[in-house]
């Protein structure tokens, strides 16, 4: 009976102490899930960044897709407490400054705006960006702003092709004046002399103006009507054999007779 009662009290001994040597092994357990939250706290704090940024409503403009004339230019736009104005310097058709702002946004709060949206914008090369998030509206109206300077850079590139093409237009007229000769000639009309000065362009009539003449325009209005209209079909046929107008054939023979004298015909 004791030889079973010491193997008993063994066996509970032994069983004792093998269950104390097993826990030790779960203290490992809690190190890795401590090593797991450490691992897991970077992610948090990127998550606290992506945070920062909310969309906005502009246009997204890309100054790559833009014919961009280098420059500084102003640009404005509407924002939480008043109008928000900036300068956006163009070099070789990218945008490389936003600055000098003038603005009545509130301070401190409005600050994140204006210190990241000119990178974020640059950085971007356009519009198409986020916000940053608290002060949207502040974020809307530089990117807005951005985007009226960038419109005013592509309307100079307009302008400036505008005025060469006016230019190029004044020089042909030019040439072409340069090339063009006045002559003067009178004839024997109805009520005494008729003159006219005729513009000539080479061999060709370009105009014909009379400039002096006695005919009784306030009594016949066919006399009008032959110093207004006879010119004209002289310029149309390039030749003084045209009709007379009815009821004023001296005065339209004169005029016929002068422009011979001017010009040789």
């Amino acid at each position: 009976m004791k030889k079973v009662l010491i193997l008993f009290l063994a066996l509970m001994v032994g069983t004792f102490m093998a269950l104390g040597c097993e826990e030790p092994a779960e203290a490992p357990e809690e190190d890795e899930k401590e090593e797991e939250v450490e691992e897991k706290e970077p992610e948090e704090e990127e998550k606290d960044e992506e945070d920062e940024d909310v969309a906005i409503d502009v246009s997204g403009l890309v100054a790559a897709d833009m014919d961009l004339e280098d420059g500084t230019y102003e640009g404005t736009a509407e924002g939480h407490e008043g109008d928000v104005t900036l300068e956006v310097t163009i070099e070789d058709g990218e945008i490389v400054e936003i600055g000098n702002f003038d603005h009545q946004e509130t301070e401190d709060l409005s600050d994140p705006a204006f210190e990241k949206m000119p990178d974020r914008i640059i950085d971007a090369g356009g519009t198409d960006v986020d916000g940053v998030t608290e002060v949207t509206v502040s974020s809307e109206a530089i990117a807005l702003a951005v985007e009226d300077a960038l419109q005013k850079a592509e309307e100079g590139v307009e302008e400036e092709e505008e005025e060469e093409a006016d230019e190029e237009e004044e020089a042909k007229e030019e040439d072409e004046e340069a090339d063009e000769e006045v002559v003067s000639g009178t004839a024997e009309g109805f009520g005494g002399d008729l003159t006219v000065d005729v513009t000539m362009d080479g061999d060709e009539i370009v105009d014909i103006e009379v400039v002096e003449h006695s005919e009784s325009e306030d009594d016949m209005d066919e006399v009008v009507d032959a110093l207004e209209t006879v010119p004209q079909s002289i310029i149309d046929a390039q030749s003084t054999d045209v009709d007379a107008v009815s009821g004023a054939t001296d005065t339209s023979e004169a005029i016929m007779n002068a422009v011979n004298e001017a010009t040789g015909l």
